[in-house]
C-alpha cells in the first residue's frame, strides 16, 4: 500500500498521552502530558546528559509505565537512537544484570 500522509498535524498543547498514577498517595488519577510536555523533557535531557543519534538506549521498564514510554521509548525516538528493551522479569530475575 502507499504510505499513509493523512497525519493529524498535532499542536505543542495536544494531548499526547493519559498515564494512571500507581494511587499509592491517594486513588489513582489520570496525568496529561502534552506534546510540549514530553518533548520538552527529551530535548533537556539530550542537553544534560551529551545525548544523541549515535547512542543506544537499554530500557527494562514496562511501556505502559511513564518511566518506561516517556522517559525511554519516547526520548529516543525524540533522539532517533538505537533502543533495546529487556524483558522486566529477566532484569528482576538477577538485578546484576542491568548495569
Amino acid at each position: 500500500e502507499p504510505e499513509d500522509r493523512d497525519w493529524y498535524a498535532a499542536r505543542p498543547d495536544d494531548l499526547l498521552l493519559m498515564l494512571m498514577t500507581s494511587g499509592s498517595t491517594g486513588l489513582p488519577k489520570a496525568v496529561l502530558l502534552s506534546h510540549r510536555n514530553v518533548l520538552t523533557r527529551a530535548a533537556a535531557t539530550e542537553a544534560m546528559n551529551g545525548l544523541s543519534a549515535r547512542d543506544v538506549s537499554l530500557n527494562w521498564i514496562p511501556l505502559d509505565h511513564v518511566t518506561g514510554v516517556v522517559m525511554f521509548h519516547l526520548r529516543d525516538v525524540y533522539l532517533g537512537c538505537r533502543q533495546i528493551h529487556a524483558p522486566t522479569p529477566w532484569i528482576l530475575e538477577d538485578p546484576v544484570r542491568w548495569p
